[in-house]
């Protein structure tokens, strides 16, 4: 568990010693259709479908979601084209399970912290293009009547082209997988 602590120490001990020289930026993000999202809806596909073949019961689902919110912090140090960046996502899921159509449902709630980098590949005045890589752990917990157990496991996310348009108060929009979602937008403040 220690060992999940030594990227954001690194975080912080870059944060602090280049304080002459960072530039920082804090986003928030709504986000849509999760990897999570995603990989619930395939194993859900994937057992019913199997099961329709060695059962009589009749098994279908759905699965609701609540969004996917993120919270990031972005330093830029002396090269302004790339960015160091951490992030907090929540996602909450509710799964219904109808078996010979009588529904059962529960939550997952998904809380992921994620560290890692933003590279900007044309920079203007007030606009951007960039991608990014970020790596990190996901706790997942349950409620209701399920027979899952709460676990953390690896969590990452892709930013396969992000827009970002503004200066110090800006929006960005961005296309990805992952943890925050295949599409996502948001605000952001620089300091």
């Amino acid at each position: 568990m220690k060992k999940i602590y030594l990227p954001f120490i690194f975080f912080i001990f870059a944060y602090s010693s280049n304080a002459q020289t960072r530039h920082v930026e804090l986003r928030s993000s709504i986000g849509f259709l999760s990897d999570a999202h995603f990989a619930t809806a395939l194993d859900k596909s994937t057992t019913a479908f199997f099961d329709a073949f060695f059962t009589k019961d009749q098994e279908d689902f759905r699965i609701a979601t609540s969004g996917i919110f993120s919270q990031e912090l972005l330093i830029t140090f002396d090269d302004p084209h790339l960015q160091l960046v951490g992030s907090y996502v929540y996602e909450q899921l509710k799964i219904i399970d109808y078996i010979n159509n009588t529904p059962s449902a529960y939550n997952r709630y998904m809380n992921t912290a994620l560290m890692g980098v933003h590279y900007n590949y044309v920079m203007k005045q007030k606009f951007s293009v960039y991608s990014g890589v970020e790596m990190g752990i996901r706790f997942n917990t349950y409620s209701d009547k399920t027979e899952q157990i709460n676990t953390r496991q690896f969590a990452y996310h892709i930013t396969g082209c992000g827009i970002r348009y503004g200066e110090t108060v800006a929006g960005f929009t961005e296309i990805g997988f992952g943890a925050k979602g295949w599409l996502r937008t948001g605000l952001a403040i620089s300091f």
